[in-house]
């Protein structure tokens, strides 16, 4: 007999609670509860000191129009000896798309 409390939507969630939880079948048969054993693939994660990072892509230097007015220039400079690159970013009543003025 079913409880009058209990719809077929509480069974449905229930039976979803057992299904994450590992009290369905699976658990019942037994399986995943006695293996530890991690499956590690060095491979899958080579050694950081062999990464190299690439170069974020920039746009170009120049100028550029706000969307409401004004202007940024953005400029560059490359630093000869580290090759460490700056870049500049002038604002001169830029307005942006949302209005907002950037000096």
């Amino acid at each position: 007999m079913v409880s009058p409390n209990c719809t077929s939507n509480s069974i449905a969630r229930r039976s979803a609670s057992s299904a994450l939880f590992g009290r369905g079948a699976r658990a019942r048969r037994g399986l995943g509860h006695g293996d530890t054993t991690t499956i590690f693939d060095p491979s899958a994660f080579p050694e950081l000191s062999t990464y190299v990072a690439k170069t974020t892509p920039l746009p170009p230097t120049g100028t550029y129009e706000g969307a409401l007015g004004g202007a940024a220039v953005v400029s560059e400079v490359v630093n000869p000896t580290t090759f460490q690159t700056t870049r500049t970013v002038t604002y001169t009543n830029y307005v942006n798309g949302d209005g907002l003025i950037l000096n």
